[in-house]
């Protein structure tokens, strides 16, 4: 798959022959493998991913986006710190996935398109540190340890921060040294 993925071929095509690669190697009959699929977290996947393109249809992500461009500024850098920021918030209330499929339609009308493209990919990506609503990763991880993943929330924010703040604050600072010296 990683051959796939750096010689650019197509990630969901590239991802389905990857699994039925392991399916076929795996020696062991299909049926055995499914079952081991959680049907919950999959319809909960397909739901998160049915109202994301509603909210899109619906137009109230423009609507979002119409009201938040004002205060993103005007410049790249501007924009890439502020709409930073808004997006460590908006993951915190919709978590990251749906968030950047959101998100996916103001970049292109952002100053700078690439830079937004790759600050929303480090950014929303470290923001789904900060909570354990703001990743569904993180709330796979906790459902599956149950009561041995149970941790306070303030005690998770607080760790949370420390992997959220510090790398997003190193990694947008190279992101825009990157530009200004390319």
């Amino acid at each position: 798959m990683l051959g796939g993925f750096l010689l650019g071929y197509s990630l969901a095509w590239t991802a389905m022959a990857g699994a039925a690669l392991v399916l076929l190697l795996s020696r062991q009959p299909p049926k055995e493998m499914f079952t081991q699929v959680d049907g919950t977290l999959l319809l909960f996947f397909a739901a998160l991913f049915v109202v994301t393109h509603g909210v899109a249809q619906a137009g109230i992500a423009e609507r979002i986006h119409g009201a938040l461009a004002p205060f993103l500024g005007h410049d790249a850098t501007q924009q890439t710190v502020r709409f930073g920021f808004f997006t460590v918030a908006a993951c915190q209330l919709v978590s990251n996935v749906p968030f950047v499929l959101l998100a996916a339609h103001w970049v292109p009308k952002l100053a700078d398109p690439h830079l937004g493209w790759l600050s929303l990919a480090l950014v929303s990506t470290l923001a789904g540190n900060l909570t354990p609503v703001a990743s569904v990763a993180n709330l796979i991880v906790l459902e599956l340890a149950g009561d041995k993943g149970r941790i306070p929330f303030l005690r998770f924010l607080w760790l949370g921060a420390l992997c959220t703040f510090l790398p997003l604050a190193l990694g947008v600072a190279c992101l825009l040294l990157e530009r200004m010296y390319s």
